[in-house]
């Protein structure tokens, strides 16, 4: 059970951005043989947006992926099965579209799940 200050801090947390995560749904091939993979929607989650800050940061924009930001989610079970080539993730609020990265667990008490993506591109085109 947690006590108050664990209680106060999980309040702390706010989650704002509707998430949708897509899959990989097979690959077609257009006229000029390139593979396009298709998407589907997979879950819904909510999730904090985390920018990358001081030599995290600095670390990213050394190998041009400045543009990275973690997705601090609640943890559920179906976030296991979460990879870097089969799943996107899409910010419905800006229909922005994130190439996950690397996904990890937060070391406190197991609850909340970060996903470290780079934003590439949006759904207009």
């Amino acid at each position: 059970m947690k006590n108050k200050n664990e209680k106060m801090k999980d309040l702390g947390v706010v989650r704002k951005h509707k998430l949708i995560i897509q899959k990989v749904d097979g690959v077609t091939v257009d006229d000029d043989l390139n593979q396009i993979k298709n998407w589907v929607d997979w879950k819904e989650v909510t999730g904090q947006r985390l920018e990358l800050f001081g030599s995290e940061y600095y670390s990213a924009k050394a190998i041009g992926e400045e543009r990275t930001v973690k997705w601090k989610i609640k943890y559920v079970s179906f976030v296991d099965e979460i990879d870097t080539n089969d799943y996107r993730i899409v910010n419905t609020r800006t229909d922005e579209i994130f190439d996950i990265k690397d996904t990890d667990y937060l070391q406190d008490d197991g609850q909340w799940f970060i996903i470290k993506a780079e934003k590439s591109g949006d759904l207009s085109g």
